[in-house]
């Protein structure tokens, strides 16, 4: 055999199996470019997540004949910011269960008991806001300590719908971050 042909066979056995001694793949095998099939079918998209109503629009919807907020074991209750009460869970769709007292039986000049669910239902007009801007309304004292590091939404009569101090009002809504209602300090304005 003359040198070219064993030369021209050689060149022809080293294209076929590629450098490094691999072997070229076969017609019917997939190489690393093939696109691979498609699925039988789609994946569903995860369903996206309901929203959570922040607690004042829950509140307020609950006072207005919806349902309990979502809350903890149990709500706080304040007069003021001076603690006066609480309100489980099982006793909250019960309306007057909302209802406390101070310990002189009064608060801002008006007779007990004084609940936040009342205050709200007298006003139709309202608006939410993060922190009370009132100097009307009488505390007895700043926002205590526990309820200074939760989510807050403050529930004010709209502007222009009270005739002065003695209608004002602020209802304080603290939630933890699952968004339960933790506590709740209602404040009136001394008429």
């Amino acid at each position: 055999m003359p040198i070219r042909s064993i030369l021209a066979l050689a060149l022809s056995a080293a294209l076929l199996t590629g450098c490094g001694g691999e072997t070229a793949p076969e017609a019917s095998e997939p190489t690393e470019s093939a696109t691979p099939a498609e699925p039988e079918h789609e994946p569903e998209p995860e369903p996206e997540p309901e929203p959570t109503p922040d607690v004042g629009t829950s509140f307020v919807d609950f006072v207005r004949g919806g349902p309990v907020p979502p809350m903890e074991r149990q709500v706080a209750l304040y007069l003021g910011n001076a603690l006066t009460g609480v309100v489980t869970p099982g006793l909250a769709a019960d309306l007057p269960a909302w209802a406390t007292c101070t310990e002189v039986g009064e608060y801002a000049g008006r007779s007990c008991p004084i609940s936040p669910v009342r205050v709200l239902k007298q006003h139709r007009k309202l608006d939410y806001t993060e922190a009370v801007e009132s100097d009307c309304l009488q505390t007895y004292g700043p926002i205590p300590k526990p309820l200074r590091t939760l989510d807050r939404v403050v529930v004010v009569p709209a502007k222009r719908s009270v005739g002065g101090c003695a209608d004002d009002f602020a209802v304080q809504l603290f939630a933890n971050d699952e968004g339960q209602l933790v506590a709740v300090s209602t404040l009136l304005g001394a008429g």
